[in-house]
């Protein structure tokens, strides 16, 4: 392994494990954990008689890439995986300069043979119904957010911030106008189940008639 021999060495150990501590303790909640991950890593090394202070960077990704590995063949359907993301994520926060490229091919390759867990899809009955009990409680507002935004698969952000002159209503469809999007593109959404396109025109209508102008955004409908 390669290193700096004698007190020079030690002195260099000593400080770069100053500047260590010092990198993970801005990680606020995640510090005592990424802390433990590492120090954990590096008291294995010295029981192989290695100084995790002193190892080149290619030595080190390797071995990471190694204990990464270890997590893996140690537990089941991928519970590991959060031990070998934090130790990754620890040593990376530590040595900026690093890349850990085998490390993170390594969890690339974990995540392929076991995927992880897939939250429930929201049922479209529930979003309806959702949507339904809300126009019963006179949140009429409120309902017309939850089932657009379901059907047309809108950022909640996105539609608040859409004027009335940004919706095209036809009988057969429902044009949404986004503008540039996150992305920086210029976006609409089209929508054409029967049933949001009745909705959406008689919540236009509905507004009309109220005193919600039709220029105000979906936004300020709240107030």
């Amino acid at each position: 392994m390669a290193g700096v021999p004698g007190p020079e060495g030690r002195a260099f150990g000593e400080r770069h494990g100053r500047i260590a501590m010092f990198l993970l303790s801005g990680l606020h909640a995640s510090s005592e954990r990424y802390q433990a991950a590492v120090a954990s890593f590096s008291d294995e090394l010295s029981q192989r008689g290695i100084s995790f202070q002193d190892l080149r960077e290619d030595e080190l990704d390797e071995l990471v890439a190694e204990r990464v590995i270890d997590f893996f063949e140690e537990t089941v359907e991928g519970s590991g995986i959060s031990k070998g993301s934090m130790l990754v994520a620890a040593v990376s926060e530590i040595k900026p300069r690093l890349r850990l490229t085998t490390s993170w091919k390594v969890l690339d390759v974990w995540r392929v043979r076991v995927p992880p867990a897939q939250a429930l899809t929201f049922p479209p009955e529930f979003a309806i119904g959702l949507a339904v009990w809300m126009m019963l409680a006179k949140q009429h507002v409120c309902a017309t957010v939850v089932a657009t935004c379901f059907s047309g698969l809108f950022r909640v952000s996105e539609l608040l911030h859409l004027r009335w002159k940004d919706f095209f209503l036809s009988p057969k469809e429902a044009v949404m106008c986004l503008g540039q999007a996150k992305r920086g593109l210029e976006q609409k959404v089209v929508l054409t189940h029967q049933s949001m396109v009745k909705w959406l025109t008689n919540y236009v209508a509905f507004c009309a008639k109220s005193k919600v102008g039709l220029a105000m955004t979906m936004t300020m409908c709240f107030q």
